[in-house]
């Protein structure tokens, strides 16, 4: 294939501890299963996924095209390297494609005022009949490369000669997508990549129009679907590959919508039955749950979270960032179906801030409904990312609402490689006109309270004591806040260091981060993961060092909240109620701990208490003498704890924090056993 095109197709990610490396290329695997179908000239595709591979290839046989995927998080990643090729070899016609791109015109000129010197071509939107178009012009122009990219529909692009950008139409989407787009796992393409954690797309599009979202947009407002037969097909050749990962994603942006998506759930869910493969389904669940979705959540044996995702409770913010309020009915289904009293497998939800509009009040106000009303047990609070392609990179929009931007590393995504270094840049809104930014660091503060006494199981004991009390999780969440100052030594540390994590995280601007990562001394903080991983997981990952301390922290707390509250103190419930809460969390990550035999006296029979739901007060569960109640790992918890802890190299904090904060705490809780 001496004279074939030779063509890099590149899904690169940064490498650091704990970030995700083994991602799928299934983006890139689409172009190039596209182009073997549609090329009407003899090409050489190659794809990668590692940096330092890559480089090597370009070095060894340099590409006629390099073509990388562009995301908010390897932007920098991509740029770097388009950077390193052009200096190794001008005559390399360099691609990029991808969500990471300027909606407005005037944002995509200041883009191309930097990217022109590195990058040739942009394809902006679905990218297979565009990057094939582009293919086949440059097949066509070897020699005359100064018109290539005039009149194909989809590409941007800097001319030199008249120095100015050109913009050409936006191409028309495939609508269908099944009989046009070979499946890349099915011919092939992919198989070298078999090993990574699969990704698999059921439909492209979103009938949305979030602000915080690129998909928002009316181009990608028509959903296209592939059949329910293609993606069965896709997911037995991976089973056949012997890919190994528990989880499988499924990477629409509203999975649940048609009937299909239910039929998946019950197919995978059957295959987790008969072969034990795959455990876990990663989906972005569409915004209006079906009943059919609901029913087919509920018989699969906790294959997935189902989600329902508010972003705001305030109905002038859900105006401007385009998200319907949810309607009564819609909330009462799904507390009806999956609130945490309800359903024994995790539900979640997520919040914004600070989104216009939102005030700190309003904040506060959605994280009550979410604990008192929804009961949902899981929910996510993230901090406003400003980047290209979304409503919120319009300046207008951002001096409206007086919109404060600073940075940050981007959890965890940098990297030292053989030829340069790369680390990515994160842009976040930490206040408005109506949410300050020390208010946004008091919000970051509670979620993280949220998040260890209700976002995780932790106090699950503890919760339910409290509702069968008539009292709310939540004012006894803002008292444990409130009464942090006066905690023992450990758990002020614990809360103190957090408060301290969330404020160095945050630089004034991009130069300041970028002058930490060239000083190879100051880049040792962020290399041990001092600043730039995710705060939340960090600080989860560190309650393991100080989980009794907590414990009794919140004894002491609770037990001035419950006379704040006038209600009556029994000194044995509280005592049977902390140490059920003390023991069940597996509190150390090591294996040694899995087997550790921990048998406790108790004066009330917890073991009934949960086994009937929590249904009574503790009371009706007194005994005339104590009981010795074990608690136990069973063999399935036993099995997932090793092979999750043994993934965590020693003192990987950054690591351990991951672990707490995604398995399910139902995992690492032990079970209350009669001794």
């Amino acid at each position: 294939m001496d004279n074939a095109l030779r063509i890099f197709l590149g899904h690169l990610s940064n490498r650091s501890s704990g970030v995700e490396s083994d991602s799928f290329p299934l983006n890139i695997g689409f172009l190039a299963a596209y182009l073997l179908k549609n090329s009407s000239s003899p090409l050489e595709i190659r794809l990668f996924v590692d940096v330092d591979k890559l480089c090597d290839a370009v070095q060894l046989s340099p590409p006629h095209v390099l073509a990388l995927s562009c995301y908010i998080w390897n932007n920098s990643l991509t740029e770097h390297v388009f950077q390193w090729a052009k200096q190794l070899n001008p005559d390399i016609l360099t691609v990029g494609g991808g969500p990471m791109y300027p909606r407005l015109h005037l944002n995509r000129q200041r883009y191309w005022e930097t990217a022109k010197s590195y990058l040739n071509f942009y394809v902006d939107g679905e990218g297979e009949e565009t990057f094939c178009a582009l293919i086949e012009a440059i097949q066509s122009h070897r020699l005359v490369k100064d018109i290539i990219g005039y009149g194909i529909d989809g590409i941007d692009f800097w001319d030199h000669k008249t120095q100015s950008l050109v913009f050409n139409s936006p191409r028309r989407r495939i609508r269908y997508i099944e009989e046009n787009i070979p499946s890349p796992i099915l011919t092939g393409v992919l198989d070298e990549f078999m090993s990574l954690s699969p990704m698999l797309q059921t439909n492209r599009g979103c009938p949305y129009k979030c602000s915080f979202c690129h998909e928002a947009g009316s181009y990608y407002n028509r959903v296209h679907n592939f059949s329910y037969e293609r993606i069965v097909e896709e997911l037995e050749y991976i089973r056949r590959a012997g890919n190994t990962h528990e989880y499988i994603s499924f990477t629409d942006s509203n999975f649940g919508m048609f009937p299909k998506d239910s039929d998946l759930i019950s197919y995978v869910t059957q295959s987790k039955r008969d072969t034990g493969w795959p455990s876990h389904l990663y989906v972005s669940p569409a915004k209006k749950l079906t009943e059919r979705f609901m029913r087919a959540v509920q018989s699969s044996d906790g294959m997935l979270r189902v989600g329902f995702h508010l972003q705001s409770t305030n109905k002038k913010t859900l105006r401007v960032i385009h998200r319907g309020n949810r309607s009564e009915k819609e909330i009462r289904q799904f507390f009806d179906n999956f609130s945490e009293e309800k359903y024994k497998y995790p539900s979640n939800t997520s919040l914004i801030i600070p989104m216009p509009e939102e005030t700190f009040n309003s904040y506060l106000e959605g994280i009550k409904k979410i604990i008192d009303d929804f009961k949902i047990s899981e929910c996510n609070v993230w901090t406003l990312q400003i980047f290209w392609g979304t409503d919120f990179e319009n300046t207008e929009m951002q001096n409206k609402y007086g919109m404060l931007i600073k940075y940050r590393v981007l959890e965890g995504n940098y990297g030292q490689f053989n030829e340069f270094s790369s680390i990515e840049i994160d842009s976040v809104c930490v206040g408005t006109n109506s949410f300050s930014e020390e208010e946004y660091l008091k919000a970051r503060s509670i979620y993280f309270m949220a998040t260890i006494f209700y976002f995780k199981r932790n106090f699950l004991y503890v919760r339910r004591y409290l509702t069968n009390k008539n009292l709310s999780v939540f004012d006894w969440v803002i008292h444990l806040f409130k009464s942090r100052q006066n905690a023992n030594h450990n758990a002020k540390n614990l809360f103190d260091e957090f408060d301290r994590m969330t404020r160095d995280e945050l630089f004034e601007t991009p130069d300041a981060i970028i002058e930490i990562w060239k000083d190879l001394h100051k880049r040792e903080r962020i290399l041990r993961g001092e600043i730039g991983f995710n705060v939340i997981q960090v600080g989860l990952g560190n309650l393991a060092d100080f989980y009794e301390d907590i414990v009794d922290f919140a004894h002491d707390a609770t037990l001035i909240f419950l006379e704040k509250s006038n209600v009556p103190v029994n000194v044995d419930e509280l005592e049977d109620i902390f140490n059920a809460t003390r023991y069940s969390r597996l509190a150390k990550v090591s294996i040694a701990e899995l087997d550790r035999g921990i048998i406790e006296m108790f004066r009330h029979d917890v073991c009934a208490w949960e086994q009937e739901k929590f249904a009574k007060d503790i009371s009706n569960y007194r005994l005339k003498e104590p009981i010795p109640i074990t608690f136990i790992f069973d063999d399935d918890q036993k099995h997932d704890l090793r092979v999750a802890i043994k993934s965590i190299p020693a003192k990987d904090f950054v690591r351990r924090g991951k672990f707490f904060y995604r398995i399910h705490p139902d995992r690492y809780c032990r079970q209350l056993r009669y001794a």
